[in-house]
């Protein structure tokens, strides 16, 4: 069966439903078409003087839901929308027009495809009406997709801003302390120039001291051996030899001892 024949068995039935609709229906004839005007017609269509019908979509539709489309087709044509439209969007305008008439059909209990565009909060507007609703939801869907936009991109700058810090703080850390290492240089250069000068002053000091002690060992060495030779010369020797001289031994044995501990101990 064809598209058309599908329509005309529905607008038959409606004489029995619904006349009015059906005497209307009965005044618009049926063009099988997938495109009017360089205008898609993807589903059923009318410009006030034809039913357009796509018939792929007609023959998806059950017989009480072609009803209901037709019905639906007729009150564009009854309340002159094709004719107010102006110089609004076909889109919008078709949609403003569709939620109204929509409304108006399942309240008198017909069946419509269950994509259609329902919205019973609106179902009671005019067309104009619900044409500016739609058009002010529009915008402020538009304005809160920029908005969302606009704070993903700042949060991808910020993301961007804080790896790039992250980055040059690594990058610090990992690079050479130059001014450390030369401090730590320096310092351990000081601390080697002082260790020596030092040790050289302390032995160079008790070398001197060494050298003071030698000398005055030699001298006190010469001097008890100048004293010795002048006291154990060949004439002492004779003087303590003679038997008179024998009282003098005591004294000058200790005189020497006396010279002697001024030197420190034999």
């Amino acid at each position: 069966m064809s598209a058309t024949k599908r329509v005309e068995d529905a607008r038959s039935r409606l004489m029995f439903k619904a006349p009015f609709y059906s005497v209307l229906a009965r005044k618009l004839p049926i063009v099988e078409t997938t495109n009017v005007r360089d205008q898609p017609v993807d589903t059923y269509a009318t410009d006030g003087t034809a039913l357009y019908v796509n018939p792929a979509f007609d023959a998806t539709l059950t017989p009480r839901q072609r009803e209901g489309v037709i019905v639906h087709e007729v009150e564009h044509c009854a309340r002159g929308d094709h004719l107010r439209r102006g110089a609004r969007s076909r889109h919008e305008w078709n949609v403003a027009t569709d939620i109204r008439i929509n409304g108006a059909v399942t309240l008198a209990g017909f069946d419509l495809p269950k994509d259609v565009i329902l919205r019973p909060d609106l179902a009671h507007e005019s067309a104009e009406r619900i044409y500016a609703i739609l058009g002010k939801e529009a915008q402020a869907k538009r304005d809160a997709e920029e908005k969302a936009q606009e704070e993903a991109r700042k949060q991808a700058e910020e993301s961007d801003d804080s790896d790039a810090g992250a980055a040059d703080e690594s990058e610090s850390d990992d690079k050479p302390n130059d001014d450390g290492a030369e401090q730590g240089e320096s310092d351990a250069g000081d601390e080697s120039s002082d260790t020596p000068e030092s040790d050289t002053g302390d032995t160079g000091d008790a070398a001197s001291d060494k050298s003071d002690a030698g000398e005055t060992g030699d001298d006190g060495a010469e001097s008890d051996a100048g004293d010795d030779s002048d006291e154990s010369g060949d004439g002492g020797a004779e003087r303590y030899s003679k038997p008179g001289n024998a009282k003098r031994r005591p004294r000058r044995w200790n005189r020497r001892r006396d010279r002697l501990a001024c030197y420190g101990a034999p």
